[in-house]
């Protein structure tokens, strides 16, 4: 199975083939960590300065099939790193536990 390319770094390969305001809701998307990808697409637009066809358009340009194809490829992508930190946490415990001075 092939490995997921993720949002953001399509977002930054695809920059240079960008229009001027698909790049707005991009450099948006990059500097929000893509929070503001899981806005609603009209929230997004206006936080952009975009309209919603612009972001339809970029969806569809970093290969999704719209808007909410996108949107969950960014819930992915956040969830991925939200648990990134508590694995290693687990990790540590572990690892903490069996050199604990009392056991």
């Amino acid at each position: 199975m092939q490995k997921k390319t993720l949002v953001r770094d399509l977002l930054k390969e695809k920059q240079a083939e960008l229009t001027a305001a698909e790049r707005k809701v991009a450099a948006v998307l990059l500097d929000e960590q893509l929070l503001t990808g899981l806005q609603s697409i009209n929230r997004l637009a206006e936080y952009a300065e975009v309209s919603s066809p612009t972001i339809i358009r970029l969806a569809r340009k970093l290969g999704f099939d719209g808007f909410s194809g996108m949107q969950d490829a960014i819930r992915d992508e956040i969830a991925a790193r939200m648990k990134q930190p508590l694995a290693k946490l687990d990790t540590s415990k572990q690892i903490g536990d069996s050199d604990h001075i009392i056991s």
